[in-house]
């Protein structure tokens, strides 16, 4: 699996499935997408490196994808994606052209459906706002007071919820802890 392909797949499904959106929206969409399914499932979409940065929470390799559509990362194209299906206009990234999603699974593709659907009247800011609540966010806050150096967020950092919007309960997050980590 490729993280980079897995990147691009996902964020060509979020992007048919809202019609479009700016970088920072689908930067935090992907997030509770991947936040969602391993809730849910006990692994993300994605199997990006998670890390916290001054906006929120951000996939490493979505972010990559981002800029190399944009056109601001260099040496990208070494792993073997076209990024020639997605387009930005006016700050709004579409899609182009259809592909297959080979890299995600049906249950995959559902969580962002679920995800977009949830969020789907939050602004860009909205949702950063929304995702600073999330204590894998909130502890490295006082970092980003002093530095603009992003910093990692562990998969067991994510294993956390706020309110219901994920559709998850904590009983169930423990659980999940429980059996994937025997905490």
């Amino acid at each position: 699996m490729d993280k980079f392909k897995t990147s691009l797949n996902a964020i060509h499904c979020l992007l048919n499935v809202t019609g479009g959106k700016d970088k920072l929206s689908i930067i935090k969409l992907l997030f509770l997408s991947d936040k969602y399914q391993l809730l849910h499932i006990g692994r993300t979409i994605t199997r990006n490196d998670c890390v916290a940065m001054r906006y929120g929470p951000v996939l490493s390799q979505v972010l990559d994808v981002l800029d190399n559509i944009e056109g601001t990362k260099s040496g990208l194209n070494k792993c073997d994606i076209d990024i020639s299906s997605i387009i930005i206009e006016n700050g709004v990234y579409r899609v182009e052209t259809p592909i297959d999603y080979e890299e995600l699974s049906e249950s995959d593709i559902e969580a962002i459906k679920y995800v977009c659907d949830k969020f789907k009247d939050k602004s860009s800011r909205e949702l950063v706002d929304y995702v600073h609540q999330y204590p894998e966010w909130q502890k490295h806050k006082e970092h980003f007071k002093k530095s603009s150096k992003s910093r990692k967020i562990a998969e067991r950092e994510m294993l956390t919820i706020i309110d219901d919007s994920l559709d998850t309960e904590q009983g169930d997050v423990d659980l999940l802890c429980e059996l994937k980590y025997g905490v």
